[in-house]
């Protein structure tokens, strides 16, 4: 078996602690993502995965990706069955989700990546009434006229937390320029919709996954988000796709949309200057995670590019990690 080795004894204790019933076999390495290790098991014949959360933010993660569950299977949107979540980390040493085993081939094997099937299933996301959501359970609020704001003050929280210089004046320029954007859609965002987040299940189409970082916010910054994405990934045809697909569907507003990929890109150039320059633990992230950012490099330049293309202003750190 390859990987990293599977929480077996101190899982089947917790099963025996929760009143989990069946015996747990099949264990298998899934795949790590940048902040999270899955593994795929059988319990009591049923097939499940094993999502554990690295970092501090761990235990709000699996709280998160619990609430958006809940709510989403109620509103009838395809997510992956929730089975029950462990918060405490001193059980298998990090925080846990346990939920479906969706089988079937990643929406990114389609030919162009699925991208105008991606931009369909974000409309239908956007779509869902935000304040049903959050009676569901799911974090944020869904006040039109301050979602805006209060999301870039959040994210001015953090910078300051973690004591990053260099983004001061991106965020400066951001705060300056959401005075001209109007209020917008609140509604549930993903924050990381991309091709290799949904499943194809067989049966009933379509499954979206990874819901750690779900929040009601406006939905122009997850649109913004998952446009940049596809920049990341360097295929702006399937950005087009992507964002044709939504209008085409009937994704909420999309005015102003080059202020949310100048949001978006400064998210996704943030995360990436502090897990090469502090460590990517800082953010939650696995420790070996610097790896698979250093592999992005060529993705962030052309991030980055964007960023400038809409008239955001230089960000020195940046330039020096891109080398740009």
């Amino acid at each position: 078996m390859s990987g990293p080795t599977p929480p077996v004894v101190a899982f089947v204790a917790w099963c025996e602690h929760r009143q989990l019933g069946g015996t747990v076999t099949d264990w298998q390495f899934v795949a790590s993502g940048w902040e999270s290790e899955i593994w795929g098991l059988t319990l009591g014949g049923r097939r499940l995965v094993l999502r554990e959360y690295h970092g501090a933010g761990g235990v709000a993660k699996s709280h998160a990706e619990h609430r958006a569950l809940v709510a989403l299977a109620a509103c009838g949107y395809p997510v992956p069955e929730f089975v029950a979540v462990e918060p405490d980390p001193r059980h298998l040493g990090r925080a846990f989700i346990l939920m479906e085993r969706i089988d079937g081939p990643l929406l990114a094997e389609r030919p162009g990546r699925g991208a105008a099937e991606l931009g369909v299933l974000q409309a239908q996301l956007h779509g869902l009434d935000p304040s049903r959501l959050v009676e569901l359970g799911a974090e944020g609020h869904s006040d039109a006229a301050t979602v805006v704001g209060d999301q870039l003050h959040a994210w001015s929280r953090v910078i300051t937390h973690l004591k990053v210089s260099g983004f001061e004046g991106a965020m400066e320029f951001l705060v300056g320029a959401a005075a001209t954007v109007p209020d917008g859609h609140p509604g549930l965002a993903h924050w990381d919709v991309h091709p290799w987040n949904v499943i194809d299940d067989p049966r009933r189409g379509p499954v979206v996954i990874d819901w750690t970082s779900a929040e009601i916010t406006d939905t122009r910054f997850d649109l913004g988000a998952a446009l940049i994405l596809w920049i990341s990934n360097r295929m702006p045809q399937a950005r087009a796709e992507h964002l044709d697909a939504y209008r085409g569907a009937g994704g909420h507003r999309v005015d102003h949309l080059e202020f949310f990929e100048a949001a978006a890109a400064v998210r996704r150039l943030f995360s990436a200057v502090v897990g090469l320059r502090q460590g990517p633990e800082l953010l939650g992230m696995r420790s070996d995670a610097r790896h698979e950012i250093h592999e992005h490099l060529p993705g962030l330049v052309a991030v980055y590019r964007r960023w400038r293309e809409v008239g955001g202003p230089a960000i020195p750190d940046a330039e020096s990690v891109l080398g740009v």
